[in-house]
């Protein structure tokens, strides 16, 4: 994946389909390919709307993603803006996190968790006007067939309790002050998460710093990472690092690296260290980073809600201890 706007689009369903397009329809069998371009509509704001019959999936075949080409389920939009063309995928929320959830948690985790992980991604969804994309800039999400493949004969199994965490948290929310919150949620953590402002530099008042000893009774949160000293100078200009300060909560807060200084934010990113929270050794021609938990560190632990779920804690238990004085609403879309 790397833009949202396309020259071009090949579009097709393994089931008939139509295609609305300059006020007409036009019936396609299945397996049809249709090729749009962006000079095929007429100005900006123009759309086509592709949907397939009996609940089937369009496929985007001009698009290879890891896991292949995407497949939407629903109503398909095809928008023309700035001379280029924007899909936008049509369909009831609770269809959605019925595909996101496995994607951001894994389906084996306890129900629980996943009821948390649905409640967090369905106000993740809220907070943008339910307006998002389907990879990590906004919520990963993967349609049947490729739950199907990835799954395997533990579809069933899985789709069935995914299924059961989004049915059974139906329209609920997390709101602070009445507003939807930002859901951030994360891997994993060495003891505890951190304070938003930590590690965005604003904060947020739902979004602090909490403990989470679950995370590594579930699973080795520990990684390694070995950077030589070449692209340690050419990243950051220098090889010789030290570690200056650290949070409370065992985030790194300041780097030396030769003269200048860096946030452990700024080394994880710049250096693609799975998480901020991390110790320094020199190794020949080198340094060893190791790193203790994954992803940011902001508001809900994936690891923590699982372990939590093991121990007997439920989802909403889970969510208050995670997203400090927030209420659990639910609303209608």
């Amino acid at each position: 994946f790397s833009s949202e706007a396309h020259k071009n689009l090949r579009l097709t369903s393994d089931a008939a389909w139509q295609l609305t397009f300059h006020n007409k329809v036009i019936q396609y069998p299945a397996d049809e390919v249709v090729e749009l371009n962006a000079d095929d509509f007429s100005e900006d704001g123009e759309t086509a709307e592709a949907v397939p019959e009996n609940h089937h999936c369009m496929t985007i075949l001009s698009i290879n993603r890891s896991c292949g080409n995407p497949s939407y389920s629903g109503r398909l939009q095809i928008m023309r803006s700035k001379d280029a063309l924007f899909l936008i995928n049509i369909l009831p929320t609770e269809t959605y996190l019925k595909g996101v959830v496995p994607s951001e948690m894994p389906a084996s985790y306890h129900l629980e968790a996943l009821k948390a992980q649905a409640v967090a991604a369905r106000t993740f969804a809220s907070a943008r006007g339910y307006s998002v994309d389907d990879t990590t800039a906004s919520q990963v999400y993967k349609d049947n067939e490729q739950l199907k493949s990835q799954w395997l004969d533990q579809y069933d199994e899985y789709y069935k309790k995914v299924k059961q965490a989004v049915e059974e948290t139906a329209n609920q929310i997390l709101v602070y002050q009445g507003e939807p919150i930002t859901a951030a949620f994360f891997s994993s953590c060495m003891s505890a998460t951190t304070n938003a402002q930590d590690y965005w530099q604003n904060e947020v008042p739902y979004l602090r710093s909490v403990a989470s000893p679950w995370d590594s009774e579930t699973v080795d949160i520990t990684r390694s990472k070995e950077v030589d000293d070449s692209t340690l100078t050419n990243t950051l200009g220098s090889s010789q690092l030290a570690v200056l300060s650290y949070y409370d909560n065992g985030y790194v807060k300041t780097v030396q690296a030769g003269s200048q200084q860096y946030t452990g934010r700024q080394i994880r990113e710049m250096l693609g260290l799975a998480s901020s929270c991390f110790t320094i050794e020199r190794i020949e021609n080198g340094l060893r980073f190791i790193t203790y938990g994954s992803g940011h560190g902001i508001g809900m632990s994936q690891y923590g809600a699982q372990g939590m779920a093991l121990a007997g804690y439920t989802y909403d238990e889970i969510l208050h201890h995670y997203y400090t004085d927030v209420e659990i609403k639910t609303t209608l879309v």
